[in-house]
């Protein structure tokens, strides 16, 4: 049987959760453009190959990261979705 004070409690850590999820994602994003800039303005490709080859080693894994919050942000939106569309129209049990 379900309590539906804890039910409301989980679809609020959800909602806490992604929310979270989604701020760290555009933080690691504005990190990866400015890693990014940093490249350009100080021509690291002419200039240092080695350290520019060192900060796109970043901005891979960066993007990385990106991409598996974003799917775990998906897992947990499509979750919440379920439960909100399973519990809309019938009683809970």
């Amino acid at each position: 049987m379900l309590d539906i004070s804890n039910f409301f409690s989980f679809v609020y850590i959800i909602e806490r959760y992604k929310s979270d999820m989604e701020y760290v994602i555009e933080l690691l994003e504005a990190e990866k453009r400015q890693i990014g800039q940093k490249i350009r303005n100080q021509r690291l490709m002419e200039k240092d190959m080695k350290k520019a080859v060192t900060e796109l080693a970043k901005v891979t894994e960066i993007k990385k990261a990106i991409k598996i919050l974003k799917l775990k942000t998906n897992k947990y939106k499509k979750l919440n979705d379920e439960d909100h569309t399973s519990t809309s129209g019938t009683a809970l049990r």
